[in-house]
């Protein structure tokens, strides 16, 4: 029994990191949408920025 709930509490954390893991990357990748945006908006009004 303490066999079974050691390896229920290990694989209940590698799903906690796997969630933390996804929700990091979720956020990297709005980052990396907005910074793309940006890069857009100012190759579109280059002649503003120079």
């Amino acid at each position: 029994r303490s066999v079974f709930s050691k390896e229920y509490q290990a694989r209940s954390d590698i799903e906690l990191l796997y969630l933390r893991l996804k929700g990091k990357l979720h956020a990297a990748g709005q980052i990396n949408q907005r910074f793309k945006q940006k890069a857009k908006h100012i190759h579109k009004n280059q002649d503003k920025y120079i």
